[in-house]
């Protein structure tokens, strides 16, 4: 599996990796959303992970710009915003592909 990892949150990404690894799973490691979004167009991706830490402004944007371009591409995101759990659904809901919370 091929995984385009945005690593917003830089303390996230060993953790990351040796899961990767173990799993036999190339990951590319980007550090911000505009990286992301160039890899998107030009190269094949399984999932995209993005990491966050807290709530980054430029998420929402960028899921919905990916949606655009890849809409069957599944993004994960790992954040410790929980309390604007509510907001972003909503947000996510206007999104072109379905999007599911766990």
């Amino acid at each position: 599996m091929k995984i385009l990892y945005v690593n917003v949150a830089a303390d996230a990404e060993p953790n990351l990796f040796s899961l990767s690894n173990d799993m036999r799973h190339l990951v590319i490691s980007v550090a911000d959303f505009r990286e992301a979004l160039k890899l998107i167009e030009v190269e094949p991706f399984d999932a995209v992970v993005i990491d966050e830490g807290e709530m980054h402004p430029g998420t929402i944007d960028f899921m919905s710009t990916a949606r655009r371009l890849r809409p069957e591409l599944p993004i994960c995101v790992a954040s410790a915003w929980g309390e604007h759990l509510p907001m972003v659904l909503q947000t996510l809901e206007r999104l072109a592909s379905p999007v599911e919370v766990y």
